[in-house]
C-alpha cells in the first residue's frame, strides 16, 4: 500500500514540476526577433530551427540572413533537414 502512495506523490510532484517548467522552456523558444547585435559580440541566441534563431547565431539581421540563404529573393525560410554530405542545414526558401 505504501508503494502506491509513494508513486502517487511522485506523479503529483512530477506534474507540478512539469507545470512550473513548461512556461519557462516555452519562453526560451520564442526566437531572437529583437536582436540587433553583430557577429562576435556577446549575445544569447535561441537554438531553435527557425530563421530568427539562425540569423541571430550568425550575427545577421533576418533580412541579411534571408539574402544570404535564399538567393532568389524569397521572404521566408523553414528548416528542411540536415545534409550529411555537406555537414550543414537545409533551408527551404519561399515567398509568403
Amino acid at each position: 500500500m505504501t508503494r502506491f502512495s509513494f508513486l502517487k506523490r511522485l506523479a503529483n510532484t512530477g506534474s507540478l514540476i512539469f507545470v512550473i517548467c513548461l512556461p519557462i522552456s516555452a519562453s526560451t523558444l520564442t526566437g531572437c526577433s529583437g536582436a540587433t547585435t553583430t557577429a562576435g559580440s556577446d549575445r544569447a541566441c535561441c537554438r531553435g530551427l527557425v530563421l530568427e534563431c539562425a540569423a541571430c547565431e550568425e550575427g545577421l539581421t533576418i533580412d541579411q540572413w534571408l539574402s544570404k540563404t535564399c538567393p532568389n529573393g524569397e521572404n521566408n525560410a523553414f528548416y528542411g533537414g540536415w545534409d550529411a554530405s555537406k555537414n550543414k542545414d537545409i533551408w527551404i526558401c519561399e515567398n509568403v
